[in-house]
């Protein structure tokens, strides 16, 4: 009985101990259960602490990326487009400048051939008109001839010499005096004597020696008008002294 007793006694112990041990187990798996939790807590608090900061980050970035930095960029290039701007405006007003003053060169070089070339053309025909003109009074000295008016003849003759003397027809010139020597000795004398005031009053102001020395200037010593000059003066003094 008392065996009994005791070893019941035993069983009671034996399961109070187990009891006890599964209570510890059960414990230290709480324990452990808990410290899993708190550490999957923390590890959550942590990521979502993390995931929170990057999100903030991320929208900063964004912020800068989508708003801020587009706002730079579109400062220098609006800067970079200004000065580029500037930049070839003053190229392109160096450029028309530099053109202005070519086509001005040009156009003044131009100008002062056309001009050269106009002077020349003016000069040519000054010259036909002072021919055209020189020829005009020796025909009208012809005509004047063969009428018999030898006074006015005369005078039509010796403007023809001085206006081929001035466009350059020296033998025009040597003509008109042959012509002015056959008019002075078919002249009669009261017209021989007012030849001079004749000419004077309605071929350029000035008598017959004046004229015959504006014929002689610039003439070389041998030439034929100074030997016709030199018979047209012979002849007046020849008759004067008659």
């Amino acid at each position: 009985m008392i065996q009994e007793k005791v070893i019941d006694s035993l069983k009671q112990v034996n399961n109070s101990l187990l009891k006890a041990m599964d209570s510890l187990k059960l414990q230290n798996q709480i324990d452990q259960l808990t410290h899993k939790i708190e550490t999957q807590n923390s590890i959550a608090t942590e990521v979502n602490s993390f995931y929170d900061s990057a999100c903030i980050k991320l929208i900063f970035v964004i912020t800068i990326l989508g708003i801020i930095l587009p706002l730079i960029v579109q400062y220098f290039q609006r800067k970079n487009l200004k000065e580029l701007t500037e930049e070839l405006k003053d190229k392109f007003d160096s450029k028309l400048e530099n053109l202005k003053k070519d086509n001005e060169l040009k156009i003044d070089s131009s100008l002062q051939k056309y001009k050269k070339k106009i002077k020349k053309i003016e000069a040519k025909n000054n010259v036909a008109l002072t021919e055209l003109e020189s020829n005009t009074f020796h025909l009208q000295g012809r005509a004047l001839f063969n009428e018999k008016s030898y006074l006015i003849s005369v005078g039509s003759y010796l403007y023809a010499a001085l206006l081929s003397k001035k466009c350059g027809r020296i033998d025009r010139v040597a003509l008109n005096l042959k012509s002015i020597l056959l008019g002075l000795k078919k002249m009669k004398d009261d017209d021989f004597k007012n030849v001079d005031s004749f000419l004077k009053e309605n071929f350029g102001k000035q008598d017959l020696e004046k004229s015959l020395k504006e014929l002689e200037q610039d003439l070389n010593n041998d030439s034929i008008v100074n030997s016709k000059i030199q018979n047209i003066r012979d002849f007046v003094i020849e008759r004067n002294s008659a």
